[in-house]
């Protein structure tokens, strides 16, 4: 029988329950981490789509506005020389560059679009690229000579970065979100690409019918019409400093 007077004895935590307690709390502290970092990689990847449509409409807006003969308000830069239908697509991309440079990358807020044409394994994700693309297997960038009225235009909108290729010596981001795809090559969904105004398809043709063929395999594209119609065209220029 215990004395009226005796102090209760408390039971000390043991180290091995104390680390176990740890252990569990760092562990729901990790869940909670992954969820919210899950949680900010979504609210992004909807920012960065939603983004993408409104960009592609004011462009797809603009460039009609001036092939129709409506002033778009868009001036050559550092001139008060309005874009029109006798512009170059180049003079509407370089114009573009100023109006749409108010929009960011919801990944590392570096500036939403880029017009450099380079390499699409060096493009971060999120990025919109616009580019001047009169032919199909062609470079990247082609037709920037061309006049509005017989232009085409190339919109990239970049999912994932560098083109889904992952831990590539030439991919020039470490440790890539490749959207859980692994190795190098095109992933699906990656990229979504929009075409826009007189984008040809023409090929050279054997007289069997077939496509030719380059000794790689590539189709061989017919730039015929497009150096009758567009000055000076070519099928692809230097490209631009990368702009991020």
């Amino acid at each position: 029988m215990s004395h009226p007077y005796q102090r209760p004895v408390h039971r000390v935590l043991s180290t091995v329950e104390l680390l176990v307690v740890i252990a569990i709390l760092a562990s729901i502290a990790s869940m909670a981490a992954i969820a919210y970092q899950g949680y900010i990689k979504s609210i992004k990847t909807k920012l960065s789509t939603t983004q993408k449509l409104t960009i592609e409409e004011r462009v797809i807006t603009d460039f009609d506005l001036i092939v129709n003969g409506v002033d778009a308000g868009l001036l050559l830069p550092g001139t008060s020389q309005p874009i029109t239908s006798m512009s170059t697509c180049r003079d509407f991309l370089d114009a573009m560059r100023e109006r749409l440079a108010t929009y960011n990358n919801p990944f590392d807020n570096s500036p939403a679009v880029t017009f450099w044409s380079g390499y699409s394994n060096e493009q971060k994700k999120g990025k919109f690229r616009i580019t001047c693309f009169r032919f199909y297997v062609a470079d990247i960038d082609n037709g920037g000579t061309c006049r509005m009225r017989d232009a085409g235009i190339r919109m990239t909108h970049y999912r994932i970065d560098c083109w889904g290729v992952c831990g590539a010596p030439h991919c020039i981001y470490t440790n890539a979100d490749c959207g859980g795809a692994t190795g190098g090559g095109w992933v699906h969904n990656g990229q979504v690409e929009t075409f826009h105004g007189k984008v040809e398809h023409k090929y050279v043709m054997l007289p069997d019918g077939r496509r030719a063929r380059w000794p790689n395999g590539d189709l061989m594209v017919d730039p015929v019409n497009s150096r009758q119609v567009c000055p000076g065209y070519n099928f692809g220029r230097i490209p631009r400093e990368a702009d991020y």
